[in-house]
């Protein structure tokens, strides 16, 4: 779920300055969620079985130990997100798609499902899959125990590639789910772990930053096709040009100022003016040029909750700056030449 670092000194900041900040975060990033139980639902799914390769047996435990809509589609997220490993190998060599033909509506619809079966089946079998194994299996179980769900397709933003990067087709797949008439962001293949490109392997680690994401959240590393889905007031442009936003950046509560778009144009001896809006500790924050070995500190003017810094541009253009909380990155920007 959630965590906000609230380690901060009432110092220089007035009472109810506080008192609005920590009310803000409460009913924006946190009621959402932890006003479920989801510790004792999480208790409860990890007691399932991990080899299930019907999708049948697992949504009849899930109608058996759950009630409501939210507990059901929680507990699919649980299992998907714990159970089935990214499938690195098939992301780099490519998924094949599967064409068909046919003479009508009711046949593609049809052709469609059997597809669909098809897939479910696959993921629980190899318990491997890409994004769209992981929407398709989730958006099938929610089916089976009753609750609506659909299947987005978009465009994702992952790597420093991706910074002001127009993109050239749909590259990711996610959810939405209907809950107290009210749709909700859902991304199960990020809540289940991390891929190091780097080593081409994948690392499960359980996030549940992605199970109802705020969509002012979502929207950092997600953009539909169908901007139905988006429920935010922006455009592909706007996420074209965005920095590029890591998991840590949901759970910090920090607020970006300036600058907010990814793309720093600057030039050797120039020096790039920061500004954040952040409870944090500023001792725990970091920040490292791509090639560098070992983070360097930031030197911040801190105000309230309002930090200033500056980073100063060497012999040459370094190309990527990262800024870190507790070592763990934050944000990205990308640094071209003017």
């Amino acid at each position: 779920m959630f965590f906000l670092y609230l380690s901060y000194s009432i110092k220089d900041i007035q009472l109810m300055k506080i008192v609005n900040l920590i009310i803000f975060f409460i009913v924006i990033y946190i009621l959402p969620v932890v006003s479920q139980d989801f510790i004792s639902i999480d208790k409860i799914v990890d007691a399932y079985p991990r080899n299930i390769s019907k999708p049948e047996k697992l949504a009849e435990m899930i109608k058996r130990d759950f009630n409501t809509d939210i507990e059901k589609a929680r507990a699919i997220y649980r299992w998907i997100a714990t159970s089935i490993k990214y499938d690195v190998d098939a992301y780099y060599s490519g998924v094949k798609s599967t064409s068909y033909s046919y003479s009508t509506l009711e046949e593609k619809k049809q052709k469609e499902l059997e597809l669909q079966k098809k897939q479910v089946e696959q993921t629980l079998k190899k318990k491997k899959a890409v994004c769209e194994g992981y929407s398709g299996l989730f958006q099938n179980l929610c089916d089976m125990v009753g609750v609506e769900c659909v299947t987005i397709l978009g465009y994702s933003k992952t790597s420093d590639r991706d910074i002001g990067r127009i993109p050239k087709s749909t590259d990711h797949a996610w959810n939405a789910i209907k809950i107290d008439n009210k749709w909700k962001l859902i991304d199960v293949t990020w809540g289940a772990g991390s891929v190091n490109y780097s080593k081409k392997e994948f690392i499960p680690q359980f996030n549940d930053i992605y199970f109802l994401t705020p969509p002012e959240l979502f929207f950092l590393k997600h953009f539909p096709e169908n901007k139905d889905w988006l429920f935010v007031n922006k455009s592909l442009e706007d996420f074209i040009e965005l920095p590029l936003y890591y998991s840590e950046f949901a759970v910090s509560g920090i607020k970006i100022i300036e600058p907010e778009k990814g793309i720093i144009k600057t030039k050797p001896n120039d020096i790039i003016k920061f500004k954040w809006r952040t409870t944090l500790e500023t001792k725990d924050l970091t920040y490292g040029f791509k090639g560098d070995m070992y983070a360097r500190e930031l030197t911040v003017d801190k105000k309230g909750d309002i930090l200033s810094f500056e980073i100063a541009i060497e012999k040459s253009v370094p190309g990527l700056v990262t800024f870190y909380y507790k070592g763990s990155a934050v944000v990205s920007y990308k640094l071209e030449k003017k």
